[in-house]
């Protein structure tokens, strides 16, 4: 065999190995990638087994919190704030206030300077059957209420007053008196006794909701009634001599010559 037989058969070996060397590499990466499959799947899945259960006995958990929590014994009646009914063994309604909660200090500038007491009566209606007397039921309600009108001062400014040199009159222009909310108090309320036909028995049932709607609409009688008899004029009246007696002192301390007027805003 000369030298150039050599050199071909020792090339054709060379190539030879190196694709089976390439085959056999090829072969150990995909072996070596489904190996790493196998395992991601496998954390995954005990990951999922693992949280399944966690989710699991959180749910039993609360089942066993919840049926202990419905075989617990209630306090006893004389624990609450407030006992609507008691009837012993059988149960009790009772009801219960927050804790009075003090928000941060404001210095109040709205002044009250003036009051209307108010009272509407209202007859509640029962009827039966065929809307007959013989079967009707009514009772007179009456609400007592006070109007408050307050003067809100937190608005003036610096333009608020102006000095009259020539008539030594300082003068100070302050927003009309406004009526709030009527208040109504319920230990205020006056229940007259039911009237009832032949064939009329019990009193006349009504639910919370309907107890409100009435009250609501004394309230509007209440604030139609006011407006009727003019109070926001007499409201203001009051407002010009409260303001008055709370600074011409004032002024009268900076110099006797000089009075206030008090006078509304447009």
């Amino acid at each position: 065999m000369n030298k150039h037989e050599f050199d071909e058969k020792l090339i054709d070996r060379v190539e030879r190995a190196a694709e089976r060397g390439a085959m056999e590499g090829g072969s150990g990466k995909h072996t070596r990638y489904m190996t790493y499959a196998v395992i991601v799947l496998l954390v995954l899945l005990l990951l999922g087994l693992l949280l399944f259960k966690i989710s699991l006995d959180k749910k039993l958990n609360n089942f066993q919190q919840g049926i202990q929590s419905q075989l617990d014994m209630d306090a006893s009646a004389e624990t609450h704030d407030l006992v609507l009914e008691d009837e012993g063994p059988m149960g009790y309604t009772a009801s219960d206030f927050a804790d009075a909660v003090f928000g941060d200090p404001v210095q109040l500038k709205k002044i009250e300077v003036y009051e209307a007491k108010l009272s509407d009566a209202v007859t509640l209606t029962e009827t039966g059957l065929g809307n007959l007397s013989i079967f009707t039921k009514t009772q007179v309600i009456t609400y007592n209420g006070t109007a408050t009108y307050t003067v809100d001062l937190s608005g003036l400014t610096e333009d608020s007053i102006v000095v009259d040199e020539g008539e030594k009159i300082v003068i100070l222009t302050i927003p009309h008196a406004v009526c709030g909310t009527i208040n109504i108090p319920s230990n205020e309320m006056v229940i007259g006794d039911t009237d009832r036909g032949w064939l009329a028995f019990g009193d006349i049932q009504m639910s919370a909701d309907q107890m409100a709607k009435v009250e609501t609409e004394a309230r509007g009688r209440m604030e139609a009634k006011l407006q009727e008899l003019n109070e926001g004029e007499a409201a203001d009246r009051f407002a010009t001599m409260t303001i008055w007696e709370m600074y011409q002192p004032v002024i009268s301390s900076v110099s006797p010559e000089y009075r206030l007027s008090v006078r509304f805003a447009d």
